[in-house]
């Protein structure tokens, strides 16, 4: 296991395309990343912290009232 990823391992690890870890690179957004030489790389834990953060922005549903209020 690493602990700096390079485009296409941060691409298999989030799911999103190679383009669009590229572009949110080149416009400062997504998740962190920085150059080792030529190379950009994504630090594992940094992109897995970021995935969490999008799920627990994104997250909807799974109330447990919404649960209880169906069943009674």
């Amino acid at each position: 296991m690493h602990d700096y990823l390079d485009v296409h391992e941060a691409s298999a690890l989030c799911g999103l395309p190679v383009s669009t870890l590229r572009h949110y690179r080149h416009a400062n957004t997504g998740p962190e990343s920085f150059r080792i030489g030529k190379k950009a790389v994504w630090p594992r834990h940094e992109l897995l912290a970021w995935i969490e953060a999008q799920r627990a922005a994104s997250l909807r549903g799974g109330s447990i009232d919404h649960y209880v209020a169906e069943c009674a």
